[in-house]
């Protein structure tokens, strides 16, 4: 019989493992963690523990949820962009007033799309570069994930001037360990991969 702390800590856990072992993805287990603690605590695990969350990263579970998530992150980067143009604390990306009402439609409707094919281009790309090189040992999905949920640090652009340019820095990162651990493949191979697209 383990101590008080252990026991505690099982009790906190256990749903967090699947049935192989791995460790379940919070925004994929809406159903323990809920809307909001599901993603932020996705988004903590990518940017602070990357290496530990992609080595357990379910692969066989769907590309709907890692993609959703995806979309979430890149639409509060871009509200925060226009927010930060529209109170003129950064400028460019808005700008003029009269172009607000086709940003607001492009935010709802045509970024989404387009954001979806440039990232499954992209993902498409790496994964075909990632078999050239032999590093692509579980599926499209495996680097579809590490490309969707690499993108968590781009939450950085909260901070004006600084933070989209830390979070993609970060976010190239993050992806680059999530074809590492995702894959279970070498570095070498992976720095290939991204540099031959």
């Amino acid at each position: 019989m383990g101590s008080p702390h252990q026991e505690a800590r099982d009790e906190e856990q256990p749903e967090e493992v699947t049935e192989d072992g791995d460790i379940e993805v919070p925004w994929e287990r809406l159903d323990i963690y809920g809307f909001f603690p599901g993603i932020w605590e996705t988004i903590k695990r990518a940017m602070l523990r990357p290496a530990a969350f992609f080595q357990a990263m379910p692969v066989g579970s769907g590309q709907i949820k890692p993609l959703i998530f995806y979309l979430l992150v890149a639409e509060f980067q871009i509200v925060l962009q226009m927010l930060w143009d529209m109170t003129g604390v950064t400028s460019g990306m808005t700008g003029e007033g009269e172009a607000m009402g086709i940003s607001a439609v492009m935010l709802l409707v045509g970024y989404p799309i387009i954001l979806t094919m440039l990232l499954y281009v992209m993902a498409v790309l790496v994964h075909a570069c990632l078999n050239m090189v032999g590093g692509a040992t579980r599926g499209f999905e495996g680097t579809f994930r590490a490309l969707t949920y690499g993108s968590a640090p781009m939450v950085l652009t909260l901070v004006p001037f600084v933070g989209p340019l830390v979070g993609a820095i970060w976010s190239l990162v993050v992806t680059f360990l999530g074809y590492k651990y995702i894959h279970r493949t070498t570095t070498a191979k992976v720095i290939l991969a991204m540099l031959l697209p």
